[in-house]
C-alpha cells in the first residue's frame, strides 16, 4: 500500500510521460508515438529513500515498516505516481481531453512536467522540427490556471454576494469554493498570504478578471507545485 501522497506526471501528448512512469515505478503503461496513447490515468508506485529512525535507535534488524521497507537504516517510502492524459493548448476550454485531464489533477499533491526537449513534437504532440520546448512550460501553466479561474469566474458574482451576506472571512469563502480540488484551509491561507494585505482586505470588491485572477496564480503555486 502506498502513502496518500500523489505525484502526477503532466505534459503534452507524446512527451514521454508514460515512459517516465514505467522507468521510475513498477508500472507497465502502454507507450506509443502518437497523441493520446493514454486516456485513463496510469498508476505506479515509486519508493523514496529517507533515513529511518531505527538506525539512530539501534534497532535496524527489527525494523519492519507497515508501508515500503527498511534496509541498512534507509526507509523506502512508497509514493503513488499518476500518468494522466496529455494536455494541449485550449484544454481549459475543452480541447483535446482537457476536462478529463484537468479533473484527474485534483488527486495530485505535486506535478512533474515531462517536457520533450528534442523539439520534434509540437504543442499537440505531432511530429515536427524546430519546436521550442520552453513554450510547453508556459502554456501548460496557463491552461491549469485558466481551468481553476474559469470554474470560479462562472459563479463569482454569487460567491461575493454570499460572502457579504454571511460576513465570512476571505479564507472561509475561498476554501468553500476550492475544497473540491483537495485543498485544505491552510493552503488557501498561504495563497492569500502571497497577496498584499490591503488587497485581501478589499476582498468583497474583487473583480474576477483582476484580483481573483491574481489570487488563482498564487493558489496554483501553493496547491499544485510543479517541477
Amino acid at each position: 500500500m502506498a502513502s496518500s501522497f500523489v505525484i502526477a506526471c503532466v505534459g503534452k501528448p507524446s512527451a514521454g510521460k508514460s515512459s517516465f512512469l514505467n522507468a521510475v515505478t513498477d508500472a507497465s503503461a502502454k507507450v506509443g508515438n502518437f497523441p493520446f496513447t493514454t486516456i485513463e490515468p496510469n498508476e505506479g508506485i515509486a519508493y523514496y529513500p529517507v533515513a529511518c529512525p531505527c538506525a539512530k535507535m539501534g534497532v535496524s534488524e527489527r525494523c519492519k515498516p507497515r508501508h515500503g521497507w527498511c534496509e541498512g537504516g534507509r526507509r523506502h517510502v512508497p509514493v503513488r505516481l499518476l500518468d494522466v492524459a496529455g494536455l494541449v493548448p485550449g484544454a481549459s476550454e475543452g480541447r483535446g481531453l482537457g476536462n478529463q485531464f484537468l479533473d484527474d489533477l485534483r488527486h495530485a499533491d505535486v506535478l512533474i512536467h515531462v517536457v520533450d526537449a528534442s523539439g520534434t513534437t509540437d504543442a499537440s504532440g505531432r511530429e515536427t522540427r524546430g519546436y521550442d520546448p520552453v513554450d510547453d512550460i508556459q502554456w501548460l501553466r496557463q491552461e491549469v490556471e485558466a481551468w481553476i479561474w474559469g470554474n470560479l469566474d462562472r459563479k463569482w458574482a454569487g460567491v461575493v454576494r454570499r460572502h457579504v451576506a454571511v460576513k465570512a472571512s476571505p479564507v472561509e469563502t475561498l476554501h468553500a469554493q476550492l475544497a473540491g480540488y483537495g485543498t485544505p484551509r491552510d493552503v488557501v491561507q498561504r495563497a492569500l498570504d502571497r497577496l498584499p494585505r490591503e488587497l485581501v482586505g478589499e476582498f468583497s470588491r474583487w473583480e474576477a478578471g483582476k484580483e481573483l485572477r491574481r489570487f488563482v496564480g498564487a493558489f496554483l503555486d501553493e496547491r499544485f507545485p510543479t517541477i
